[in-house]
């Protein structure tokens, strides 16, 4: 969480300078490690400046495939995850289709 605590602050600089972001689209990948902080991870995403966040789960090819009880999350975890996201999906919906120059 370190690295993450210093990319931000860099990342919303170079919004502010005017400089491009490196994708308005962001891709987070949840497994049972990170799912309880799905929506810190989205939060930091947004305000990175991200139009679009994906929401993925590992994909279970080679080292992920033998590991998969270790990362699949559980139920409850699933469901706790949703909880935490539908509000900021909600609260997300008003400037998806904002106008531009309005």
């Amino acid at each position: 969480m370190l690295a993450t605590r210093r990319l931000c602050p860099q990342a919303r600089a170079r919004g502010r300078r005017g400089r491009p972001q490196a994708a308005a689209h962001r891709h987070i990948v949840i497994h049972r490690a990170n799912i309880e902080r799905v929506d810190e991870l989205v939060t930091m995403a947004i305000d990175m400046g991200a139009s679009r966040v994906e929401i993925a789960h590992v994909q279970y090819y080679g080292w992920a495939l033998k590991n998969r009880a270790a990362l699949m999350p559980t139920r409850e975890q699933v469901e706790r995850a949703v909880g935490r996201i539908e509000p900021l999906r909600k609260a997300s919906r008003p400037h998806r289709h904002r106008r531009r120059g309005a």
